[in-house]
């Protein structure tokens, strides 16, 4: 009986060490209203998609991008984001860890991080896609932003 209880307990204390940890610092709304966003392009990333999922996140929330490659983004471009991505192996490759950083000019004005807790252990979410990890990290730090143009169209209906 005792041995099984500590197996229990094992167990618990594996599964509890994989958990996924989503830190979002959201954007202010009010001082904020993105309506195109310039994506500087992280050639290290080798998370597959990883670039264009994103993109498509923000489309999510009516935001356009263009991707850069330069150290300096073209002169149009008033909010820029970084990001980085990590991927690891255990049978099959899975992104475990991604930040974003969106900045007006210098000023860092809100971040996500995805960080997938001692690469997973045991957890089978590891192998989730990595849009359904970075879905939440992106809503989060959008929480509600609406783009002006949806919000004029919204009140004419």
């Amino acid at each position: 009986m005792l041995s099984l209880m500590r197996i229990a307990v094992l167990s618990l204390v594996l599964f509890a060490t994989a958990c996924t940890n989503i830190r979002v610092r959201p954007i202010d709304r009010t001082a904020h209203q993105i309506t195109h966003l310039c994506i500087r392009e992280n050639p290290k990333v080798i998370v597959p998609n990883f670039l264009n999922i994103v993109k498509d996140q923000f489309a999510q929330h009516q935001i356009t991008t263009e991707v850069f490659s330069a150290d300096k983004p073209p002169g149009t471009c008033v909010y820029t984001l970084d990001y980085t991505a990590n991927m690891t192996w255990d049978m099959s490759t899975y992104m475990y860890h991604a930040e974003l950083q969106l900045r007006k000019g210098d000023e860092l004005i809100s971040a996500g991080n995805y960080d997938l807790r001692n690469g997973g252990g045991l957890s089978l979410a590891k192998w989730a896609s990595t849009e359904s990890k970075m879905k939440p990290v992106i809503d989060q730090m959008l929480n509600g932003v609406t783009p002006p143009k949806a919000k004029k169209a919204a009140r004419s209906v």
